[in-house]
This record gives C-alpha cells, structure tokens and sequence, in this order.
C-alpha cells in the first residue's frame, strides 16, 4: 500500500471523535481503541505498540529533571492499569506481526495473550442462545522477547532490582512473516538512553529504540497500528523509515501533540530526539 485512504478506514474515522489523514501516510483518532477497534473490518499488517503497563505507581519521583513528576501523570491518566485484551485480538486478525511493550510484572500475561490458545464466550447463533465457550487458536506460533537496556537508569531498587531494562515481545506467524534487518540489527539487546522528554508523557520511548522495533517486526510500506499511540514516537520512527502509521489515542492532550509531531515528521521538520542532540519541533 503507497497511502491511506479514509475509505478504506471509514470504520475507524466514524468510530473516533476526531481524527487527522496527514499527507495520505499517518491517520491519527482521538478515542477509545476498544471501542474503534471492536469488530472492525479494517485492514492492518503489523502493530507496534507501549500499551499501558498494570503495576503499583504508588510513590515514585519525577526524574531527569522532567516537568512532572511521572508516576502522578501515570496515575492521573490511567498509564499503570493495563489494557484490554480484545483490543490485540481484534488487530491479530490481520496483522501478522506484532511487537508489545510490557511492565516486568506482565510478562507471563502478554506471553500468553500472544501465543497461547484462548477461550471466549459467544454466542451459537443468535442472542436467543445460550452462551458457549469457544476454543480459539493461540494469536501467534512464533515469538522472541527482547530488550531496552537503559544506558542511564534510575539509581533506584526500591526492594526490588534497579530498573536497567525493560522488555517488549516480539510475536509473528511463521511463513507469513519473518523479522526483518541485517544480521546486527536483529540483535535482542539495544543500548540507548533515557532522557528529558519535550511532551511530559512519563513513559515516551527513545525514536533508536523504536526505529529498531520499526526495523524488526515491519516491511516498508506496511500499514502500521499503534492502539496506544501516546504521543506517536512509533509513528516518528514507521514514518522515518518508510512505513504508514495508524494511531490511535484517547488522551486529547496527547492526540494533538501526536497531530503536531506527525505533521512536523512528513515536513522534515523533525529529525531524531534529544538523546540524538537533535532537535523536535512541536
């Protein structure tokens, strides 16, 4: 596919209480994935998402020097409670690829959302029957988990272990997609910072470490959906490298931010990030 196009998405869009096409490359919906996304015929080939984490914000302090304190905004927006399952259900039914970012205290969870069959109630054939449980194959057969080694994490344990990485999984089906990049770029450990971010959204990710996620688990010219779009740093790095973008986001604040830095990414106002002494223009 060489662009978007709002007919093919008409579902979405009408589902959404705002959206922007920008330069026929990245759409962008201000709304609730579960609902934009429930029984949706749209068409996606990967998704590439950093959903909302489930574990305890309580306490906790900004850092670097940040304009908020994180685990407050996290709290305030709902970014520690997790996320619906059937919001990746919906997307796997035609996206092949898909890499999720995950809380540690997630990973058995996301592992076996991804790869394990399921179970679901539904009903036989209308809603005059009774509900039955329906046996339904694991999302993926194939699978690898990988990691964001931090380069400068916080000095911090907490009883626990220092935070130095933090995890995404990687699950794809096997003979329909295979994970993509030179031999150095499928490495399972990147090396970058954590830095200052622009937009205070406390859990923004490095555009290196995206580009890689980008790299990995994508083809050039796929249309990529982010359900968790936040403020659109795996749009930056689809669009940088080729890719069409669909995010969807349900904090307005960080829809228009999304808006902004999309629109700067397709002008080439927006190059790289501030752990790559360059600059954003929002």
């Amino acid at each position: 596919m060489e662009k978007l196009t709002l007919e093919n998405y008409r579902d979405l869009t009408q589902k959404a209480s705002e959206y922007q096409l920008i330069n026929d490359r990245a759409l962008i919906l201000l709304g609730d994935s579960a609902t934009i996304l429930k029984d949706t015929p749209c068409h996606f080939d990967r998704c590439i998402s950093d959903p909302p984490y489930e574990f305890d914000a309580a306490g906790g302090k900004s850092r670097f020097g940040n304009k908020v304190n994180s685990f407050e905004v996290m709290r305030s927006k709902g970014l520690a409670d997790g996320f619906d399952e059937n919001i990746i259900r919906e997307i796997a039914k035609t996206a092949d690829s898909v890499i999720l970012f995950h809380h540690n205290d997630q990973d058995y969870a996301i592992t076996g959302l991804l790869t394990q069959p399921y179970s679901e109630l539904d009903f036989i054939d209308d809603e005059a029957t009774p509900l039955v449980n329906i046996s339904r194959p694991a999302l993926y057969d194939r699978f690898v988990k990988c990691q964001w080694r931090k380069t400068n994490p916080m000095p911090v344990a907490n009883k626990h272990y220092v935070p130095e990485t933090e995890p995404w999984i990687h699950a794809w089906r096997a003979g329909k997609f295979a994970p993509g990049g030179e031999l150095s770029e499928k490495m399972r450990i990147i090396d970058a910072p954590v830095g200052k971010s622009d937009y205070d959204h406390p859990t923004v990710k490095p555009l290196k470490v995206m580009r890689k996620c980008i790299i990995n688990g994508s083809n050039k010219g796929d249309v990529i959906i982010d359900p968790f779009a936040g403020t659109s740093s795996t749009g930056v790095a689809a669009l940088q490298l080729g890719r069409l973008y669909i995010g969807i986001e349900k904090d307005p604040e960080y829809y228009e931010i999304s808006v902004k830095r999309l629109r700067g990414c397709l002008a080439a106002f927006e190059t790289g990030d501030i752990e790559e002494n360059q600059f954003i223009l929002i």
